[in-house]
């Protein structure tokens, strides 16, 4: 029994691998691009000029340059959720990852955990552009920054599986794909300050990740920031485990339900 689960368990790790490696071969065209490096970057500049127009770059700066790159990593993990069903069922093969013996939560998960890898590329940039048009940014801690940014890769793979498994069913992911992330961006305070949202939507921001590790990265540019750091880590670990426990249960009752049917392609 016990060289069984450790065999099963190698067998796991070695699709896993693959997904990753697949991703990380096919991701790096001109949508990655766009969507992790391009995006954010123009809305970094827009925001950091825009700061220094009205001269108040230095005490805005955390601000202008959070959100963009926050921004880059989730838009690309969501563009990856639909892609990887989007491309899957253009080709056909949709139906043979549904029926093939390795999970196609595990094959998602190593497809966005390559993306998300690839992804961690527009946070660097970002802060390079705004220190290139001036924005005087140093970190002052380093650790919160560094497990913000940990946590936020846990987290952006744990809600792309929630995203994964509802695109299964969608005729179309385009629509979503354009849609589904700028609640949350709204939510989460990335575009403007939580406290500016109506009274009855602000208790709703704690439920995102993204307001945690917003306010986390905020935090790391100042040295007194170190108050916040293990509160906004444990709740975004609490919060990817939550989506990673909805995303699984979806996944399952959605495969459950295709290999009773028989169907998983869907006309347009």
């Amino acid at each position: 029994m016990d060289s069984f689960q450790s065999a099963d368990i190698w067998w796991w790790l070695r699709v896993l691998r693959a997904s990753v490696g697949l991703q990380i071969n096919r991701g790096r065209g001109g949508n990655f691009l766009l969507a992790a490096v391009v995006t954010p970057v123009l809305y970094g500049a827009v925001l950091v000029l825009m700061a220094r127009y009205f001269g108040r770059l230095n005490d805005l700066a955390p601000f202008v340059v959070v959100g963009p790159a926050i921004l880059g990593l989730w838009h690309t993990a969501i563009f990856t959720g639909a892609e990887i069903v989007a491309d899957e069922r253009g080709a056909g093969t949709l139906e043979l990852l549904v029926a093939a013996p390795a999970p196609t939560e595990l094959v998602v998960i190593g497809r966005v955990a390559g993306n998300t890898l690839l992804s961690l590329v527009s946070v660097p940039l970002v802060l390079l552009m705004a220190r290139v048009l001036g924005a005087d940014l140093s970190i002052a801690n380093p650790v919160a920054a560094l497990l913000a940014i940990l946590c936020l890769a846990v987290s952006t793979l744990a809600i792309s599986l929630v995203y994964s498994s509802t695109f299964v069913l969608a005729r179309s992911t385009r629509v979503f794909q354009n849609v589904i992330g700028f609640p949350l961006y709204i939510l989460s305070g990335i575009a403007f300050p939580v406290s500016l949202l109506p009274g009855v939507l602000q208790p709703v921001s704690a439920f995102v990740s993204l307001t945690w590790a917003a306010a986390l990265l905020r935090a790391s540019f100042h040295p007194s920031g170190e108050a916040q750091t293990l509160t906004a880590v444990v709740a975004m670990l609490a919060l990817s485990a939550l989506y990673g426990a909805i995303g699984h249960w979806l996944f399952g009752r959605i495969e459950r339900s295709i290999r009773t049917s028989g169907r998983v392609a869907l006309s347009s």
